[in-house]
């Protein structure tokens, strides 16, 4: 198994006129050859798979792979607490309604892209966690067991899971 996290590979750049991009990003061919079989994107939060490693994820189900995104913070879609301030703001009364709506959109860029996604019930900051994050971690292992290829995007400035939150780059076979 290949463990990537998104500050190991290269940012890669495009040139845009008017919004759209005029010159397309090759990937580098030695990550190419890594993204076949069974693939999976642990996103912390929904959305953050497909900004972040949108053209990877991309790229991968061109060359074949399988690919799944697992959001592992995906909130609670029958919860009725309430909405801080961000999801307010949003439109959202509930908990629930939020993630009813994220996950919608979700789908929809997840089936641009030619993938699966997984979404679990775990909530975190502003929501009640609903589990320990030894849990969490359980689950995620569990439902990567036996993929090929991992990829994680990387939030630690912006959206950090917890404060000091490792940043895996390994291969492990």
């Amino acid at each position: 198994m290949i463990v990537v996290n998104s500050v190991s590979c290269r940012r890669a750049s495009r040139r845009y006129t008017n919004g759209v991009a005029s010159t397309p990003v090759e990937p580098r061919p030695q990550a190419v050859n890594r993204l076949t079989g069974r693939l999976v994107v642990i996103s912390p939060h929904l959305d953050d798979a497909i900004l972040s490693l949108g053209a990877t994820i991309a790229h991968a189900v061109e060359s074949g792979a399988k690919v799944e995104i697992l959001t592992v913070f995906a909130y609670e879609p029958g919860s009725a607490a309430p909405t801080d301030d961000w999801d307010r703001k949003s439109g959202f009364a509930t908990e629930g309604e939020a993630s009813q709506q994220r996950r919608i959109e979700d789908r929809a860029a997840c089936s641009i892209l030619g993938v699966a996604p997984r979404w679990f019930d775990f909530s975190a900051s502003p929501y009640r966690r609903r589990a320990s994050m030894a849990e969490v971690v359980a689950t995620v292992v569990a439902a990567t067991a036996g993929v090929d290829t991992i990829l994680i995007p990387d939030f630690r400035s912006s959206m950090p899971i917890t404060p000091h939150s490792p940043t895996p780059c390994c291969r492990t076979d």
